[in-house]
Protein backbone atom coordinates (compact mmCIF):
# COMPACT_ATOMS: atom_id res chain seq x y z
CA UNK A 1 0.00 0.00 0.00
CA UNK A 2 1.25 3.46 -0.87
CA UNK A 3 2.09 5.60 2.15
CA UNK A 4 0.68 8.91 0.86
CA UNK A 5 0.97 10.61 4.22
CA UNK A 6 4.73 10.01 4.40
CA UNK A 7 5.16 11.18 0.79
CA UNK A 8 3.28 14.40 1.51
CA UNK A 9 5.13 15.02 4.78
CA UNK A 10 8.43 14.83 2.96
CA UNK A 11 7.27 16.79 -0.09
CA UNK A 12 5.20 19.57 1.49
CA UNK A 13 6.95 20.06 4.83
CA UNK A 14 10.50 19.04 4.04
CA UNK A 15 10.82 20.18 0.44
CA UNK A 16 12.52 16.89 -0.40
CA UNK A 17 12.92 15.87 -4.05
CA UNK A 18 10.76 13.13 -5.52
CA UNK A 19 13.80 10.93 -6.13
CA UNK A 20 14.80 11.15 -2.45
CA UNK A 21 11.21 10.50 -1.36
CA UNK A 22 11.18 7.44 -3.59
CA UNK A 23 14.28 5.97 -2.00
CA UNK A 24 13.25 6.77 1.58
CA UNK A 25 9.68 5.43 1.31
CA UNK A 26 10.45 2.43 -0.90
CA UNK A 27 7.98 3.43 -3.60
CA UNK A 28 8.91 3.87 -7.25
CA UNK A 29 9.55 7.34 -8.64
CA UNK A 30 6.51 6.95 -10.86
CA UNK A 31 4.30 6.22 -7.86
CA UNK A 32 5.61 9.23 -5.95
CA UNK A 33 5.16 11.41 -9.02
CA UNK A 34 1.60 10.16 -9.58
CA UNK A 35 0.61 10.79 -5.94
CA UNK A 36 1.99 14.33 -6.01
CA UNK A 37 0.46 15.06 -9.42
CA UNK A 38 -2.99 13.94 -8.28
CA UNK A 39 -2.71 15.95 -5.08
CA UNK A 40 -1.88 19.11 -7.02
CA UNK A 41 -4.71 18.44 -9.46
CA UNK A 42 -7.18 18.11 -6.58
CA UNK A 43 -5.81 21.22 -4.84
CA UNK A 44 -4.16 19.49 -1.89
CA UNK A 45 -1.26 21.67 -0.79
CA UNK A 46 -0.79 20.80 2.87
CA UNK A 47 -1.68 18.11 5.40
CA UNK A 48 -3.90 18.31 8.43
CA UNK A 49 -3.89 15.93 11.40
CA UNK A 50 -7.19 14.38 10.30
CA UNK A 51 -5.82 13.26 6.92
CA UNK A 52 -4.85 9.66 7.60
CA UNK A 53 -3.31 7.46 4.94
CA UNK A 54 -6.49 5.49 4.17
CA UNK A 55 -8.44 8.72 3.66
CA UNK A 56 -5.73 10.10 1.39
CA UNK A 57 -5.72 6.92 -0.72
CA UNK A 58 -9.50 7.03 -1.11
CA UNK A 59 -9.35 10.74 -1.97
CA UNK A 60 -6.55 10.46 -4.53
CA UNK A 61 -7.39 7.07 -6.06
CA UNK A 62 -11.16 6.50 -5.74
CA UNK A 63 -11.21 4.13 -8.73
CA UNK A 64 -8.78 1.71 -7.09
CA UNK A 65 -10.53 1.26 -3.75
CA UNK A 66 -13.13 -1.34 -4.74
CA UNK A 67 -10.77 -3.30 -6.97
CA UNK A 68 -7.97 -3.56 -4.38
CA UNK A 69 -10.35 -4.94 -1.79
CA UNK A 70 -11.54 -7.56 -4.26
CA UNK A 71 -15.05 -6.19 -4.47
CA UNK A 72 -16.44 -5.56 -7.89
CA UNK A 73 -19.91 -4.22 -8.50
CA UNK A 74 -22.40 -7.00 -9.17
CA UNK A 75 -24.18 -7.01 -12.51
CA UNK A 76 -27.58 -7.97 -11.12
CA UNK A 77 -29.20 -8.02 -14.55
CA UNK A 78 -26.74 -10.66 -15.72
CA UNK A 79 -27.25 -12.69 -12.52
CA UNK A 80 -31.01 -12.58 -12.98
CA UNK A 81 -30.75 -13.72 -16.63
CA UNK A 82 -28.41 -16.58 -15.70
CA UNK A 83 -30.73 -17.76 -12.90
CA UNK A 84 -33.56 -18.04 -15.43
CA UNK A 85 -31.66 -20.82 -17.19
CA UNK A 86 -32.29 -24.43 -16.28
CA UNK A 87 -30.01 -26.02 -13.61
CA UNK A 88 -28.26 -22.73 -12.75
CA UNK A 89 -27.89 -21.88 -9.08
CA UNK A 90 -26.26 -19.04 -7.19
CA UNK A 91 -23.53 -21.43 -6.11
CA UNK A 92 -22.66 -22.09 -9.76
CA UNK A 93 -22.52 -18.36 -10.48
CA UNK A 94 -20.07 -17.82 -7.63
CA UNK A 95 -17.45 -20.08 -9.19
CA UNK A 96 -15.26 -18.72 -11.97
CA UNK A 97 -15.45 -20.36 -15.39
CA UNK A 98 -13.15 -23.35 -15.95
CA UNK A 99 -11.85 -22.30 -19.35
Amino acid sequence: MVNCRKIFELYFDGGVSQRTISSSTGHSRNTVSEVIKRAKKLGLESLSDTMINSWLLAFLFPEKQAIEKGYLPVDWEKVHKELQKKNVTLALLHHPPLC
